[in-house]
């Protein structure tokens, strides 16, 4: 039985074909029995219907060296690599699990896990927190099965998971893991969290030297900090007046989910603290429909 023959005949095996289904109206039975048995050559054309048919790459049929693995891998990856290069997550991933045996290909894990790390952010984003939490434990997971450096992924996973426990629990996460490399946006964010954690843990006198030597590009970032440093100065109407204004600039600078839940959850204590108590119900409404909407489970 040549090599050929072999792999054709396992192949069909594997896949519940009887050598009738796997003939069609291209070759017939006796051929087909005559090269899966090593007396017949199959001819180019021939090894063409059969590699379709059976949906692996004319290479592997007739190839000396390299498992099945390896030519499906080798014919996906100029796609898997478009995908992820145009930034089609779920796609790169369903393609990348359609390769068999992948759970010792270091390549592959590394690829899912990050696909599955901007799926999690790109659902944060949008505000579906349980669907990002558990794209984000799945990226963990493959992270943790490769040997290539996957400190990106497993710490940038880590900041977002923290902050979705922190919004489940209602509080402000203590971040102290920090990204570098091309991460400067999720760094912002850590550097984000712990000013506001300074805010409500220290001094006012603290948290402003801490705040006046770090520089926040977002915007929105920088106006929500002078507003926590103005309620933590006791000066609660001008603290109200900027968080208001972050609310009106929503949509306008694409705010995230998670960054209105904080400014509502703020504007509540902030009426409270100003006697207005109608305001405070009403934020407290909004910050509840917005927390029912992330779907998170305990």
């Amino acid at each position: 039985m040549t090599d050929a023959g072999k792999k054709i005949k396992e192949l069909r095996i594997a896949k519940g074909l009887t050598q009738s289904e796997l003939c069609g109206n291209f070759i017939t039975r006796n051929m087909l029995s005559q090269i899966e048995s090593g007396k017949a050559s199959p001819s180019i054309s021939t090894l063409e219907y059969i590699s379709d048919t059976l949906d692996v790459p004319m290479g592997y049929l007739i190839g000396k060296q390299g498992s099945l693995t390896d030519y499906l891998k080798i014919n996906c990856m100029p796609q898997i690599k478009k995908l992820f290069a145009g930034g089609q997550w779920q796609k790169c991933a369903s393609l990348c699990r359609s390769l068999p045996d992948i759970e010792g290909d270091d390549e592959i894990n590394l690829i899912l896990a990050d696909c599955h790390l901007q799926i999690g952010i790109s659902n944060y984003k949008a505000g579906r927190l349980e669907g990002a939490r558990k794209a984000l434990r799945i990226a963990e997971s493959l992270a943790s099965r490769t040997v290539y450096n996957s400190s990106h992924i497993t710490e940038t996973a880590k900041i977002y998971s923290d902050i979705i426990a922190s919004i489940s629990a209602d509080r402000i996460p203590d971040i102290t893991t920090s990204v570098g490399g091309n991460y400067t946006k999720i760094h912002e964010l850590t550097t984000y969290m712990q000013l506001l954690k300074i805010t409500e843990n220290c001094s006012y006198e603290t948290a402003t030297r801490t705040y006046d030597s770090i520089k926040l590009e977002n915007p929105l970032y920088r106006t929500h900090i002078s507003a926590k440093l103005s309620v933590s100065a006791g000066n609660y109407r001008r603290g109200f007046s900027l968080l208001s204004e972050l609310v009106s600039r929503f949509d306008g600078e694409s705010a995230d989910a998670v960054f209105r839940f904080c400014i509502y959850r703020d504007l509540e204590s902030v009426c409270k603290q100003l006697g207005d108590y109608k305001n405070a119900y009403e934020y407290s409404r909004m910050k509840r429909e917005l927390f029912d909407s992330f779907g998170l489970k305990n």
